[in-house]
């Protein structure tokens, strides 16, 4: 399982040389998942890049899309998804800027040109990170204090508020570590044979993935620090991109002993 940005993904943004990266450990006795706060269009773009499509856990686990074969327009994949519509999420944030007196911008406040300017993204990439379908990022524009309110009052509507890399993010009660779990055990109940689990994060929205694997990859945040782990199997890559994430991936394959039954 592994996040994108930041850890397959550094700032060339090169979807190509990731997905060949996925390719590099798909296979027979493995599976590569990503787990990213991407939207499912956004992870579309880079399994139609990859030899085998491979499930996908979007929106920082708010969603898993499984590939099925399909003959209509809609995107290949069976959704399994929580909490309220995209819809009904921002216009509940909305009501709450509005009678909390809060500042910050939704996903849905911005153009496309705007996600471009402040994600980096191409324009025509950032329209594919607008299609959201249950969370939202926010750039926050408030006071700590402020953005405490805002956590408490999600709550009450059984939301919460996550930390990534650039983005708050408003979305139901799930994470990747959740979502891991469920796309593990539908993987182990369709082929159960022993196998690592191992994760590859950078970012505090990373931690219940990386709490749920075996082994992991750590990757710097922007800042140049690593997030604290616990675990007993720690590999600490210098940059992401997809050449170190498969250069670090095969020193932990290789320093892991065989899994047990």
């Amino acid at each position: 399982m592994t996040d994108l940005d930041g850890t397959l993904l550094d700032d060339k943004y090169d979807l190509v040389h990731a997905s060949q990266a996925m390719d590099h450990f798909t296979g027979s006795n493995s599976n590569v998942i990503p787990a990213s706060s991407k939207t499912l269009q956004e992870l579309h773009q880079i399994n139609e890049l990859r030899k085998e499509p491979s499930a996908l856990i979007f929106e920082n686990g708010a969603g898993i899309a499984y590939p099925k074969t399909t003959n209509g327009t809609d995107l290949p994949y069976r959704i399994e998804g929580q909490g309220p519509a995209y819809s009904e999420l921002c216009n509940l944030l909305d009501q709450i800027r509005s009678r909390l007196n809060l500042n910050f911008e939704g996903f849905h406040d911005l153009s496309a040109e705007q996600v471009a300017m402040y994600t980096g993204l191409s324009t025509a990439a950032a329209h594919l990170a607008k299609q959201r379908l249950f969370s939202e990022p926010l750039r926050w524009l408030g006071t700590p204090e402020e953005q405490l309110s805002l956590q408490k009052r999600l709550q009450q509507h059984e939301l919460q508020l996550v930390a990534g890399g650039r983005f708050l993010h408003v979305m139901p009660m799930a994470n990747k570590g959740i979502a891991a779990a469920s796309v593990a055990s539908t993987l182990d109940a369709n082929r159960p044979i022993p196998r690592w689990r191992i994760a590859c994060g950078d970012s505090d929205n990373d931690l219940p993935l990386l709490s749920w694997a075996d082994a992991i990859v750590l990757f710097p945040q922007r800042n140049g620090d690593y997030l604290e782990v616990d675990r007993p199997w720690v590999q600490v890559a210098k940059a992401p991109g997809p050449s170190d994430w498969i250069q670090n991936i095969e020193i932990t394959i290789q320093n892991l002993p065989a899994p047990k039954d």
